[in-house]
């Protein structure tokens, strides 16, 4: 076995650097949604032959049981081998098919929360010249949905609506808007997670009878530009329901089963039906305290 002095070997060594040709790249951060596909750019300048070519996509802040960074995706001898990927990304990633182009970017398919992190693209050129490329890239994860809005009964002489967004994250920022899209006073947010950890938020608001009787909630995450918005349009007569004066009002929903009330004055069966009717209830319970 041939040995070598460390002078001589310290020669060899600056010899393969300056023979292999290096770069790193710090890419801007990719946002992705929640159970959709994202693509996780990486590319390398001026490549036109894939022969020797070796691709590892890796997550640099997870460590497997040897404390190696654990493997998202691997391409090496022409196609993909990935015997060592990591199994939560089994069936999800591919690499694009531009291989001799020098676009290796991957992609990553029903994004889950747990994927958010940092990933490094490894390039590994063998032929001509030996050349290696890294790109590190942060994947932030977002889980958005559309917000649903209900009837919640009556306050004074207005109508309470209830908002809820599932599964959101982060924590969004709730608000009530009226028909000129001016935000409107309302109570405070309910926040909570769910065993996913995503957020479920609620929000109350009061209103009263304006041009239109429409009311819009949205829910948004600022930071990452993204809103998700419902509008509701309350019927006018219960809008002038609300000023009879009112004990409760259960379950008015598009689906409305029954309605619960008591009034401060006798009212007879007969404008009692005109009522239910003008409202157009399916079912009006006629018992009164």
């Amino acid at each position: 076995m041939k040995r070598y002095s460390s002078g001589s070997l310290g020669l060899i060594l600056l010899s393969l650097l300056l023979e292999t040709e290096t770069s790193h790249v710090v890419s801007d951060p990719v946002v992705a949604v929640a159970d959709e596909d994202v693509i996780l750019p990486c590319s390398l300048l001026n490549f036109t032959k894939s022969a020797g070519l070796v691709v590892k996509w890796s997550r640099s802040d997870l460590k497997d049981t040897s404390g190696k960074d654990k493997v998202v995706h691997f391409y090496r001898d022409a196609r993909d081998s990935n015997v060592d990927q990591d199994e939560s990304y089994r069936g999800r990633t591919s690499l694009f098919k531009e291989l001799k182009n020098g676009n290796v970017s991957l992609k990553l398919s029903r994004v889950k929360l747990s994927d958010e992190g940092n990933y490094m693209c490894y390039i590994l050129v063998q032929e001509p010249n030996s050349l290696v490329h890294e790109n590190v890239i942060q994947l932030i994860v977002v889980a958005v949905s559309k917000p649903v809005i209900s009837i919640n009964g009556t306050k004074g002489s207005g109508v309470v609506l209830k908002c809820e967004a599932k599964s959101w994250y982060p924590k969004p920022e709730m608000n009530w808007l009226d028909s000129e899209r001016q935000v409107l006073p309302a109570e405070s947010a309910e926040t909570h997670r769910d065993t996913e950890g995503l957020y479920i938020v609620r929000r109350h608001v009061t209103v009263n009878k304006n041009v239109t009787n429409t009311f819009t909630c949205r829910v948004q995450l600022q930071k990452f530009n993204f809103t998700r918005e419902t509008g509701y349009n309350v019927p006018g007569e219960l809008l002038l329901l609300g000023k009879i004066k009112t004990q409760y009002i259960c379950d008015i929903t598009p689906s409305l089963r029954c309605l619960k009330a008591t009034v401060a004055h006798r009212v007879t069966d007969y404008s009692f039906a005109l009522l239910a009717k003008m409202i157009g209830f399916e079912l009006l319970c006629r018992r009164l305290c």
